[in-house]
């Protein structure tokens, strides 16, 4: 499982350094191919716009601003899509943690079941609160018609673990793009999943309805300005 310690401070030097050194790549790159043999002035202020262009984007993709560039008379205005916050968040995580028996089996009573089909994930943390991992509905039910349920019944008794657990780093961050978000899901076909802070400790989780109906709601703000 991919390493949650990070703090905020030292993602924020990372990306400073992604966006310096593909900054240093791009300029040694068009310092060795604009030659006054191939290149008149116009053509390096052209490419010097691109170079500016890109790396205002670079800018925006990694620190999530909007930004807006000014060309004469006209005005280009770009928006990183909204970002969530623990507003957007089904607050609460470790719901798995005292269902998980010295076996190593998910004892899933019907209670849990609700909660799982109420919110889709159900989350194990350490003592700490960094997420360790989870199950969603969808594990539970790919093991469940997978023989690990008893016939005619899903509720109160033992799952394997092993059968429906997800550990392999799939989760978002708080102040994640919401667009990044619904791409993790499109990928892992996962209608929801955990939510960290920047320590690694998760605060809940987030649904696919929740993602659409927040990108909804941003697209309709900007139809009406």
């Amino acid at each position: 499982m991919k390493s949650l310690f990070k703090d905020a401070s030292f993602e924020s030097i990372l990306r400073f350094l992604s966006v310096l050194a593909v900054l240093c790549f791009l300029y040694l790159f068009f310092k060795n191919i604009c030659s006054d043999l191939f290149m008149g002035p116009e053509s390096k202020w052209q490419i010097l716009v691109g170079i500016i262009l890109f790396a205002a984007l670079v800018l925006l993709i990694v620190f999530g601003s909007s930004l807006v560039l000014k060309y004469g008379d006209k005005e280009i205005k770009i928006n990183q899509p909204p970002l969530m916050d623990i507003a957007h968040v089904n607050v609460g995580a470790g719901g798995l943690n005292e269902m998980i028996d010295p076996e190593d089996n998910v004892q899933l009573k019907s209670f849990k079941i609700t909660e799982l089909a109420r919110d889709g994930i159900l989350t194990e943390t350490d003592p700490e609160g960094r997420l360790k991992g989870y199950i969603t509905i969808e594990s539970f039910l790919e093991g469940c018609f997978n023989g690990e349920c008893r016939p005619f019944t899903i509720f109160d008794q033992p799952m394997a673990k092993a059968k429906i657990y997800l550990d392999s780093g799939d989760w978002v961050v708080l102040g994640e793009s919401l667009l990044s978000v619904a791409a993790k899901m499109v990928s892992r076909n996962a209608s929801a999943l955990p939510v960290l802070d920047h320590r690694g400790r998760a605060v809940g989780s987030i649904t696919y309805r929740q993602v659409l109906s927040l990108l909804i709601q941003e697209y309709q703000k900007e139809e009406n300005r």
